[in-house]
């Protein structure tokens, strides 16, 4: 049974970074020097506002130490920038640029289209049996890694 399950996570782990390849083919054009980890830190931007450092780290689920050279290599590249946050000037933001909001909103517009034309491919059904099993399968990856 282990090794089944083994290698049904070699399957997802496999499939995950196809998928994110795919989603980032369009933002990882030669000019702008980020990698496909860049690209991750970027998308930790959910909304256009000011995060911390550990508030991208926790939305991007990326460990700390490396977010924070990540965002370094976003500064140099022009992508973001920092600040002290108004509201504690002991805190220290990062923003987005508006370099760094079009790389984001583009990596966004491409999961999007590249997870409907997946869609397109199952009749509702099927999209609704994929889903479940997703949700079924997080439910039960939360419990036992915890």
């Amino acid at each position: 049974m282990e090794d089944e399950l083994i290698e049904h996570f070699t399957i997802l782990k496999k499939a995950s970074y196809n998928l994110m390849d795919k989603f980032l083919a369009d933002t990882r054009s030669p000019g702008t020097g980020l990698k496909f980890s860049h690209i991750k830190a970027v998308a930790a931007f959910h909304e256009d506002k000011s995060y911390t450092v550990k508030e991208l780290a926790e939305n991007g689920m990326i460990k700390l130490p490396n977010m924070s050279l990540m965002i370094d290599d976003l500064m140099k590249h022009g992508f973001a920038k920092k600040k002290r946050a108004k509201t504690d000037r002991r805190k220290v933001v990062v923003t987005l640029t508006p370099k760094g909001k079009r790389i984001r909103d583009k990596f966004i517009s491409n999961r999007r289209k590249i997870v409907s034309s997946m869609l397109l491919k199952l009749d509702r059904n099927k999209q609704k049996e994929l889903l479940n099993s997703i949700d079924k399968l997080a439910a039960i990856l939360q419990e036992i890694a915890k």
